[in-house]
Order: C-alpha cells, then structure tokens, then sequence
C-alpha cells in the first residue's frame, strides 16, 4: 500500500508524542471508513516501542485473555 501527503498528520502526531512525555494525554484519529487511519497509526509508531491492540468480535473474557498475552510478549514478562 502507498502512503500519499500525510507529512502534516504525521507531524501533528509526533508533537502529540512528544507532549505526552511531560503529562498523560490522548490522541483521537477519526474519519470515514477505509481511508488509512489505522495505516496512518502503524506508519506513526513505525520505529517507536508501541502496543497495537485489535477489538474484533469476541467476547470479553477472550479478548482480555488475548490481550493479556500480548501485553506479556510485548513486555517481556514471563
């Protein structure tokens, strides 16, 4: 997939970024369906340690579980 004039929303989340390390703060992407917000994330926190976390459809439990073993591998916990 190509990736076309995001230089400005890239820049916006790298100032975002940095903000955070002085004090806790939310960055919100919203738009219409299919227009590269989530390829717009990754290609954000491309070099960066990041935790990527889906919500498909599935229950609670699962899903926690799930993600219970990514938080572990990505950490390193045992």
């Amino acid at each position: 997939m190509k990736f076309y004039s995001r230089e400005k929303e890239l820049s916006q989340l790298e100032i975002q970024f940095e903000q955070a390390e002085e004090s806790s703060s939310m960055t919100v992407i919203t738009g219409r369906r299919r227009i590269g917000k989530t390829y717009l994330s990754l290609k954000f926190v491309e070099n960066k340690k990041f935790l990527y976390l889906f919500t498909s459809k599935k229950t609670e439990v699962l899903l926690c579980q799930e993600f219970v073993e990514i938080i572990k591998e990505k950490f390193d916990y045992p």
